[in-house]
């Protein structure tokens, strides 16, 4: 099992509290998510990656999974066309970028299921 490596609660702060002017730019919450992957290359479960990537939206704000699904991916396709994120988009972000889309599909399934109360649904 690899070391967990967390970001230290200082640069999860510098993320989280953006200035009025990057608020005003538009500095989205896919871009914290890239930036933070960029500067920190977290490695570790997927549970504790999502738990810091949580504390990056602003006071307040609730991330969906499937925004947060939607930030990977984004991180994921960004870093792996730049040579210096090579090694760690293949070796570490494929894997949690791979788990986040089979929770999210597993998600989706259940919210699905709750709603039809069936499990004869054949595109599952």
């Amino acid at each position: 099992m690899s070391q967990i490596n967390p970001a230290s609660p200082a640069a999860l702060a510098a993320y989280s509290s953006a200035s009025d002017e990057e608020n005003a730019t538009g500095s989205s919450f896919n871009d914290k998510v890239l930036d933070f992957f960029k500067q920190n290359q977290p490695e570790g479960t997927l549970n504790d990656v999502i738990d810091q990537l949580k504390q990056l939206a602003e006071p307040g704000e609730k991330i969906s999974m499937q925004e947060l699904n939607s930030a990977i991916l984004i991180a994921d396709g960004i870093l792996r066309k730049d040579e210096e994120y090579k090694t760690y988009t293949d070796s570490t972000l494929d894997r949690m970028t791979t788990q986040m889309l089979g929770v999210n599909m597993f998600y989706n399934n259940m919210l699905y299921k709750s709603f039809t109360k069936t499990d004869d649904d054949a595109s599952f």
